[in-house]
């Protein structure tokens, strides 16, 4: 049975009870549905009551116009295979269609997205609801396809949160940096080959038919597209794909810093979790750490998945960049079809407070060897000096 179907089968036999039904505990107990699955989708004007509660590996979607009455559950979690009392439950996944309402004392994360439109009531203090803009309509999935966002991609630590920063203060314009927090399953789902293209692609769909800019003047970046860029080239057809890499050596002394990849890497983020790992490396030296040589797989990795992906489009819908180059910025404006963009220098690593990771001499020749050999390999432009 599937989800939908679950839904219509639960919301009819209930619409004519009255509200003050709910409040009896042990009828809630009673009648009570339960939906585990990958990126649960509450269909549009759905009626949910009675302490449903919705598991979503990948999310929960509360399509247009649907109610979700008191005493139900929306949640998502990234790990099933934990018990449910060690399970964590992440902010940030669970999206509202427009016109939708919930209602009092329904348990929702912090941190859930409330489009324009929705209407969303908690009797919890201290929840974070984030309210960008979205479509007012219930969009027609068609419609996603004439889009012409701009997806900044990369490996992380390379400039493209700065990238996204300035292009957000331009008017009209909306920029996004992580900001589908979903993506994490289903690439993570893909690597280990549990979902299909094609129920990848209905995922995307039904996720950004629900909630994405009103307009095309949209950029959203982040490293977790890297495998999924056939996918939402699927969904988003006439997208641009702007590729931002840093140089080897500098990306390996700033994500090394941030912990990536270290033997107590403290999985403090998401992504740390589904962040992928090579099977087994040897270090060439004993001068070079392992960390590094992570790293430098990681680089290799993920830029090399990107511009595969680029030989197989329409070459007028990518770019590729160096962060630190003369020619960041206005080749960066240009691709997104602006006169100018100001990119300030970024240092979060300083932000944070972080120690500096210095490399030793044999692990800097070994990211300059690693980087000349990427290059010839795709035949790219040398980076800035």
């Amino acid at each position: 049975m599937t989800t939908e179907t679950l839904l219509k089968l639960l919301a009819a036999p209930l619409r004519w009870l009255p509200d003050w039904v709910s409040n009896i505990p042990a009828l809630q107990r009673h009648i009570h549905a339960r939906a585990r699955a990958v990126g649960v989708n509450v269909a549009p004007n759905a009626f949910i009551h009675f302490g449903a509660t919705f598991e979503g590996k990948g999310g929960v979607t509360v399509g247009h116009g649907a109610y979700v009455g008191r005493g139900a559950h929306l949640q998502s979690s990234w790990n099933w295979d934990a018990h449910e009392e060690s399970r964590t439950w992440m902010a940030g996944d669970i999206v509202l269609g427009a016109q939708s309402r919930v209602d009092s004392g329904v348990h929702v994360l912090p941190g859930t997205h409330v489009p324009q439109g929705g209407h969303l009531r908690t009797d919890l203090d201290g929840h974070s609801m984030r309210q960008p803009q979205a479509n007012p309509d219930n969009p027609p999935l068609a419609k996603l396809s004439v889009r012409t966002p701009v997806f900044a991609l990369g490996t992380g630590r390379s400039g493209t949160q700065a990238m996204a920063k300035a292009v957000n203060a331009l008017p009209l314009w909306t920029a996004r940096h992580e900001g589908f927090p979903w993506l994490n399953a289903l690439g993570a789902m893909k690597a280990r080959g549990e979902l299909t293209q094609d129920e990848i692609v209905t995922l995307m769909q039904r996720r950004w038919g629900t909630f994405f800019s009103p307009t095309d003047f949209t950029v959203d970046s982040d490293q977790r597209f890297y495998n999924l860029l056939p996918e939402v080239h699927r969904v988003f057809p006439k997208a641009k794909f702007l590729l931002v890499i840093r140089p080897l050596s500098k990306f390996v002394a700033s994500a090394a810093a941030m912990g990536w990849y270290a033997e107590d890497d403290h999985h403090d983020h998401r992504w740390s979790h589904y962040r992928p790992t090579p099977s087994s490396i040897d270090p060439p030296s004993p001068d070079i750490r392992p960390q590094v040589q992570r790293l430098v797989w990681y680089w290799q990795h993920v830029n090399g998945a990107i511009l595969d992906f680029f030989e197989n489009i329409n070459p007028d819908q990518t770019c590729v960049v160096w962060l630190g180059s003369s020619e960041f910025e206005q080749k960066s404006a240009a691709f997104c079809n602006l006169d100018h963009l100001h990119i300030p220098p970024s240092n979060t690593s300083k932000h944070r407070r972080l120690h500096k990771f210095v490399l030793g001499e044999e692990e800097l020749n070994s990211c300059a060897q690693a980087q000349s050999a990427f290059i010839q390999r795709h035949n790219l432009h040398n980076p800035p000096s």
